[in-house]
């Protein structure tokens, strides 16, 4: 079974669909959170059991957060390149971004189904 830990939030200066875009895909984690990316198979979901030890909920907690803002200072980045000018809508890679893909499937599912 598992149980809640606790809930950080962050301030993002970004467009919430480059936010999830960003989140959703983590094909820049190799280079941008190696230690990220050498805890974890970035193709899997991971949950974590209730008897964990206080100690390791903690550090993974923390390394969590060290992540996170990590990636808002990438996302902010991209963020501010969009507003640049030189930024072109682009198509997804399709063998690379399925995560975007399954969100704008959702998206437009819940948006059509509303009507």
């Amino acid at each position: 079974m598992l149980k809640f830990r606790e809930r950080r939030e962050y301030a993002i200066q970004a467009n919430w669909k480059v936010v999830v875009e960003n989140f959703l895909e983590c094909y820049r984690c190799a280079v941008s959170h190696p230690g990220f990316a050498d805890l974890i198979d970035l193709d899997y979901e991971f949950f974590f059991s209730a008897r964990m030890p206080e100690e390791e909920q903690r550090a993974m907690v923390d390394f969590i957060d060290q992540v996170q803002r990590e990636a808002i200072i990438i996302v902010e980045s991209v963020q501010r390149g969009s507003r640049s000018g030189f930024h072109k809508q682009g198509q997804l890679i399709l063998s690379r971004e399925n995560r975007i893909q399954h969100f704008q499937k959702l998206v437009f599912s819940a948006l059509t189904d509303s009507f």
